[in-house]
């Protein structure tokens, strides 16, 4: 049921009690996710093909290894 409601949209809620509030900017909720997952607005997943160094580094920091 979570799975359906991250790639449906429906979760995370558009409440603004989930919202944070990052230097004055009222920032929504996202997910890390891994690639099995599609890249959605609120879904964030591994970059893919191949990735510049800054990329390979958010891949790793974010990943289980």
């Amino acid at each position: 049921m979570f799975r359906r409601k991250l790639l449906d949209g429906t979760w995370p809620p558009k409440d603004d009690k989930f919202k944070s509030n990052i230097q004055g900017q009222m920032v929504e909720p996202y997910v890390l996710a891994d690639a099995a997952y599609p890249l959605l607005e609120h879904l964030v997943t591994p970059f893919k093909g191949t990735p510049t160094f800054s990329q390979r580094q958010f891949n790793y920091v974010h990943s289980s290894n």
